[in-house]
């Protein structure tokens, strides 16, 4: 009974921590793209979202970085956790396995992830435009919050991997 609560707390946990790098990702890139793309100025232009940003337009500075960061955080945080959610998911279960206790794997797993989703982001990108005008500056701030949703996994979750496999068995 011990065993099956235990692997089902470390699950929660897994999954917790998966949930908030996800989220710390999102917010890192909201934070350094925030100049770069208008996620909160074609959330305001769109009208399926008129009545819902309505209160913000009306009290916030919607150029400001606060704003942007607040909606465009969780925002890049659903499409950070769609790029990355099956290369994490190898990441996790073969740090599970091995137990690995550092946290340089899962940064260096996560700055992989990261220009992985860079390159599969630039698939769907439109023919005319300019790719290369920002392309610096994406690709470093993809594979940063690669490094940033890594880092904050194994602060949740990833530093005590392994810790079911190399207890004793009862």
């Amino acid at each position: 009974m011990t065993d099956t609560f235990d692997y089902i707390t470390r699950f929660a946990i897994i999954v917790f921590g998966y949930c908030l790098a996800v989220l710390a990702a999102g917010f890192f890139l909201a934070a350094i793209l925030y100049s770069q793309i208008d996620v909160l100025g074609y959330a305001m232009s769109d009208p399926f979202f008129e009545d819902v940003f309505t209160e913000i337009r009306n009290s916030w500075d919607t150029t400001g970085f606060y704003a942007a960061v607040l909606v465009g955080g969780p925002v890049l945080a659903f499409m950070a956790g769609g790029f990355s959610f099956f290369p994490a998911v190898v990441l996790i279960v073969i740090s599970e396995a091995r137990g690995w206790k550092s946290s340089l794997p899962y940064c260096i797993g996560g700055l992989v992830i990261g220009l992985l989703a860079m390159g599969t982001g630039s698939l769907f990108a439109v023919a005319d435009q300019n790719i290369a005008a920002g392309l610096a500056l994406m690709t470093g701030a993809f594979a940063c919050s690669g490094v940033v949703g890594g880092f904050v996994y194994w602060l949740i979750a990833g530093c005590n991997a392994g810790r079911l496999l190399s207890r004793p068995a009862a």
